[in-house]
């Protein structure tokens, strides 16, 4: 890769940093930044067509080697007994897609944490690997989001590290459930992002130290207007990314496509970035901007 290039790539991810207010992390002259921007273009060129539908969104996807990714998944009972099983297969699918988008450009792979089985998976790069991380689950017990996203998420890959000085990249928190809380109070969820980002400014970093994406796999329309009252929410919107469009049948498309861009790719461009970039968390199922939501910082 030539000098040019990686100072363009360079510049594109300085200017990044600051709009996010990253720089805890990647302070100006950083060899890990310089070491990502190197590394950049060849991960964009390589990028298979069928992940992007153009280069401008190719080079964004590089942005993800910026984060620690985790996903908190469902695994209630709900899964299970609804549809058929249709929304298992959906989250096995878009598991994989995600696995293997990620990881073309995050060395490290992704951490995958559930609602209900203790035992999560860590450095997940293996595509392979996915179907039987899925089959191993019981898929039984509660949908307790905001419990589970604090003990299993927040605390172990954020604030512990936080508090301890050992936090060495912001994470990306990609939740993907079937419906809204149970099994906790109402407003748990809320109140453990909140407090999150309390605690986040008292250890002098900035909110978006962490980035929450939720979205929803399955048909229940109380997920649904739950998804939505959250990314609209005065207190936590802006910080908040949710994908309320029904995601069975977008993985149904990603079963039948061909090597070509389709829409539910497109979701899953806004499933990965439209919690840390503005824009994309204003995709609706066309890709046209939606007029009504607001721009997440």
């Amino acid at each position: 890769m030539d000098s040019q290039n990686t100072e363009n790539y360079l510049a594109f991810l300085n200017n990044y940093i600051e709009k996010r207010s990253l720089q805890a992390f990647y302070p100006h002259g950083s060899e890990t930044l310089v070491s990502i921007a190197k590394q950049a273009d060849s991960l964009v060129k390589s990028v298979h067509p069928k992940f992007v539908q153009s280069p401008e969104v190719a080079m964004d996807m590089s942005l993800l080697a910026l984060y620690r990714i985790v996903l908190l998944l469902d695994d209630s009972g709900s899964m299970k007994l609804s549809e058929g099983g249709r929304r298992i297969k959906a989250l096995q699918v878009f598991l994989t897609r995600i696995t293997e988008i990620s990881t073309h450009f995050v060395s490290d792979g992704i951490t995958i944490r559930w609602f209900n089985k203790l035992e999560g998976v860590n450095n997940v790069k293996d595509i392979n690997k996915i179907p039987e991380i899925v089959k191993s689950n019981p898929f039984r017990g509660w949908t307790k989001i905001g419990t589970e996203l604090r003990d299993k998420v927040l605390e172990p890959f954020v604030l512990r590290p936080a508090r301890e000085n050992t936090l060495k990249k912001p994470v990306m928190v990609l939740i993907i459930t079937d419906g809204e809380p149970a099994g906790e109070a109402p407003g748990t969820l809320k109140s453990v992002i909140l407090q999150s980002q309390r605690h986040l400014r008292r250890l002098k970093y900035a909110r978006t130290a962490v980035s929450f994406q939720i979205a929803r796999v399955g048909n229940s329309p109380t997920a649904k207007d739950f998804l939505h009252r959250l990314d609209v929410d005065p207190e936590i919107g802006y910080s908040v990314d949710c994908i309320a469009e029904e995601g069975i049948e977008k993985a149904e498309q990603l079963l039948g496509e061909d090597d070509d861009f389709s829409i539910a790719d497109l979701w899953l461009t806004k499933l990965l970035l439209g919690a840390i970039m503005e824009g994309y968390d204003q995709m609706n199922d066309g890709g046209e901007d939606d007029e009504n939501e607001g721009g997440k910082a």
